[in-house]
């Protein structure tokens, strides 16, 4: 994956905005333009929210562990 200034771009995220490219690029109706580039958006910000929340679950995981392997130690 790419990294920019700290933000993950994905590969669904970088197929899709291709995608939306090629759209643009032969399409005839601008609206069927809109509406790809949108898609593709949604796929890209879909996307970096689900990797953050995994990040986010990972470090909560981690944290869990820590205060249960504290709490063995204290007993």
């Amino acid at each position: 994956m790419a990294k920019f200034k700290n933000i993950n771009i994905s590969r669904a995220g970088s197929l899709g905005v291709l995608i939306a490219l090629i759209v643009f690029l032969t399409a005839k109706r601008s609206y069927i333009t809109a509406v790809t580039l949108l898609a593709a958006f949604a796929v890209s910000v879909f996307d970096l929210l689900n990797q953050k929340v995994n990040e986010l679950k990972n470090e909560l995981t981690k944290m869990q562990k820590q205060l249960d392997s504290k709490d063995k130690e204290n007993e």
